[in-house]
């Protein structure tokens, strides 16, 4: 074997195999098609995902949602991503209650060593800029929290809760929240915090530990400032080249639509 065909080999034999978190986008990413984001039925068949005889997916993400009806002066948690049908949204507990009895099976995830439960915390209560007031912020944490306990209560599988919200403010409430109300009585279950590059609200006393873009945003995107990185997807950027930026970027952390399509393509690449 020649000089050069020694040091390909070992080149290649370094190169680490790449195997992300492949979490389930809005708790809807069996790939058919056929449900709603953020409903039960979504997440019903997204948990029962399976690729070569296991899980397809590490984890699964819940969408929360407080809603504020001005009528009535009330706001009510809901497992949504927002106010668009507020009248027929499950709520949070709902969507743990699914997720419960998930990590009752004896594999829970592709891992098989611990599943991730991503909980994003919407940062409005109504439209686009009507965020929360500090009663609201406190009543929706505390959902969140109730959320976790329910969802992990049980388990004897380890589970990383990742909290993720496009308000580093939102964040640090969690935090004071859960120090003042330990609620989440699971020794398995640990926290992180996720959030994008550039947040909608901005607090200087925190900073979650991943980072999370738009594929489609990749060019703009510093990844090796970042790391670990989520990338994240919806079913009109899933495809060929998507992949292929993927591949080309290797974020950490992964999330889908279309969970089936992505854990064959992550195989196949390996």
């Amino acid at each position: 074997m020649s000089l050069r065909s020694s040091l390909l080999v070992f080149l290649v034999g370094c190169v680490p195999v790449y195997d992300p978190i492949v979490i389930c986008h809005n708790g809807n990413c069996d790939g058919s098609g056929a449900y709603l984001d953020d409903s039960m039925d979504g997440l019903a068949a997204s948990l029962a995902t399976t690729y070569r005889g296991k899980p397809a997916f590490d984890g699964v993400e819940i969408d929360t949602f407080l809603f504020y009806d001005a009528s009535l002066d009330t706001s009510t948690c809901l497992f949504a991503h927002d106010a668009l049908d507020p009248t027929t949204a499950a709520t949070p507990n709902d969507a743990a209650a699914l997720v419960a009895e998930h990590l009752t099976k004896p594999i829970v995830s592709w891992n098989e060593e611990r599943f991730y439960l991503k909980v994003e915390i919407k940062p409005t209560v109504a439209g686009t800029g009507d965020f929360h007031l500090a009663d609201q912020t406190i009543q929706h944490v505390q959902c969140v929290l109730d959320m976790i306990e329910v969802a992990t209560k049980d388990t004897t599988w380890p589970v990383t809760v990742i909290i993720d919200s496009t308000s580093e403010c939102m964040h640090r409430d969690f935090e004071r929240q859960r120090a003042k109300f330990p609620t989440i009585t699971n020794p398995f279950v640990t926290i992180e915090h996720s959030g994008p590059v550039v947040p909608v609200r901005n607090c200087l006393d925190f900073k979650p530990e991943i980072r999370t873009f738009f594929v489609r945003d990749w060019r703009d995107t510093e990844i090796e400032a970042i790391r670990p990185a989520m990338v994240w997807m919806d079913r009109r950027s899933e495809n060929t080249e998507t992949v292929k930026i993927i591949r080309h970027i290797r974020p950490e952390y992964v999330t889908t639509s279309t969970v089936p399509y992505v854990r064959g393509w992550i195989e196949g690449y390996r």
